[in-house]
């Protein structure tokens, strides 16, 4: 869910050297959810864009990610339509949660994504 944290989790996680992704960051794209085509994400996407298509991992670069940290912790904050395909690869998952206030203040107020 858009407002928890998982970017901010992320980028904390790197700074302690952990293998930190955020999906967001050149891991996933928007694909249109009828015909499956990547298209590009807009500067200021509509509901009825965000109704049209979805976020999926890139899984080119997922798999070099898993093979570059097979002997490490990784660490990925992620909200995709795919990811529970690779639920099995991980040997926890976290689920960030906030309530609505907090939510509302945090997508009225951000400036890094358009959610």
């Amino acid at each position: 869910m858009a407002g928890t944290g998982k970017s901010t989790v992320a980028h904390e996680l790197r700074k302690h050297g952990y293998a930190a992704y955020d999906a967001d960051a050149g891991f996933s794209y928007y694909v249109d959810k009828q015909t499956r085509q990547p298209v590009p994400h807009p500067k200021t996407p509509s509901l009825e864009w965000y109704a049209e298509h979805e976020r999926i991992f890139d899984e080119t670069v997922l798999e070099k990610l898993f093979k570059k940290h097979a002997e490490e912790p990784l660490l990925l904050a992620s909200i995709t339509a795919n990811q529970s395909k690779y639920y099995p690869q991980f040997d926890k998952i976290f689920l960030l949660t906030a309530d609505d206030e907090t939510l509302a203040h945090r997508l009225k107020t951000r400036t890094t994504s358009d959610f």
